[in-house]
């Protein structure tokens, strides 16, 4: 918008960077000037911001800011450079005709008349009321479709891993400004407690996990140990009974060897199995966090066929109101821009001061 032609009705803001307190901002009045802080009245319809704020330097060459202070009046030069000036305000778009609300609409750098129509509310009888459809206003149904878009964003985000919202569908639906933000920020909010939930979750198993793996080496590292005092408990046995068959040990010394080295096996044994139920128990939390997540994504995925249904289901009673070109001619609808008119196409941008005239005609 650099090469827009400043009008009566945008707002310029001016700003001293050195002097904060000299800026402000500057209606366009119904003369095309502005009255410029330490300067006065300058003209600027007609002429584009870049152009204005080229000139500025030449037109306060000279000019000083007086700043108090607790030695008294100081006089401080303006430097060109520490001028900044921009359009704060651009004029409005005037929508008449078959709209449910023709009137002033807030310009937005970028609007196309698809959008203005949008925030209309859509090509239909104008009314002072909202309509009604079996008894629902479409405030209310505009209402429960943002709500179930904000429902729907959590969910895809929660199914796809993302830490942020889309809320590109919520951006788009003719509601206020502090609502849809109010629905975005408690989405946000939803999503990120069911992160925090499910990251507290998956902590808990990865512990459990942990715990199985740490019991399986142990038991592991206990069977080593435990296998070796058996290999040694044989040993003995074997020289007992070598002892024995000379007559240098006696039978009981021999009975005991073996009790030790029966006790050292079931040791072992017992080390062993104590290993298989830890492998057991790793793999039984292995499926069942696999069971759980197969469980949330198909909740999900449940959840999103249901916000799915319950979308088209509202767009459908909402009809043109959210396809503003559902039915219209486009050719049919006029854009009056500075003196002159001519058919508009719904992805033509409009301007700051448009009026836009949307005919009887597009109701057909």
């Amino acid at each position: 918008m650099i090469s827009y032609p400043l009008a009566p009705g945008d707002v310029v803001q001016i700003d001293f960077l050195a002097q904060p307190a000299y800026g402000r901002e500057m209606r366009v009045e119904a003369d095309g000037q502005v009255d410029v802080p330490l300067i006065g009245p300058v003209r600027v319809a007609g002429r584009s911001i870049a152009e204005v704020r080229a000139e500025l330097p030449v037109l306060l060459a000279g000019q000083v800011i007086r700043s108090r202070g607790g030695s008294g009046d100081e006089l401080i030069p303006v430097r060109p450079e520490e001028v900044a000036l921009k359009v704060a305000k651009y004029r409005p778009v005037y929508i008449d005709g078959a709209v449910r609300d023709p009137g002033e609409i807030a310009f937005d750098v970028g609007m196309t008349l698809r959008e203005a129509l949008a925030k209309a509310r859509g090509i239909g009888v104008p009314t002072t009321r909202a309509a009604t459809l079996n008894g629902t206003t479409e405030t209310d149904l505009l209402a429960e479709l943002a709500a179930t878009l904000a429902d729907k964003a959590v969910a895809q985000a929660l199914l796809s891993g993302a830490d942020e919202l889309d809320t590109s569908a919520l951006a788009a639906l003719p509601i206020p400004q502090d609502r849809r933000e109010s629905l975005i920020t408690r989405a946000e909010a939803r999503l990120a407690a069911e992160v925090k939930r499910q990251s507290l979750a998956d902590r808990g198993d990865a512990l459990l996990l942990k715990g199985a793996e740490d019991r399986i080496v142990d038991a592991l590292r206990a069977k080593e140990g435990l296998l070796q005092i058996a290999l040694n408990e044989e040993t003995n046995v074997q020289r007992i009974e070598a002892l024995a068959r000379r007559g240098a040990a006696s039978g009981d010394a021999l009975t005991a060897g073996k009790r030790a080295w029966l006790q050292a096996l079931d040791r072992v044994s017992a080390a062993q199995a104590n290993a298989v139920e830890g492998q057991l128990s790793r793999r039984e939390l292995e499926q069942a966090n696999a069971e759980g997540q197969l469980k949330r994504r198909i909740e999900l995925m449940t959840a999103l066929d249901r916000l799915d249904t319950t979308e088209a289901r509202l767009r459908d009673k909402l009809g043109y109101l959210l396809n503003p070109g559902v039915g219209a001619t486009a050719s049919g609808i006029l854009i009056y821009r500075r003196g002159a008119v001519f058919d508009a196409a719904y992805d033509t941008p409009l301007m700051p001061g448009d009026t836009v005239a949307v005919p009887r005609a597009a109701l057909q």
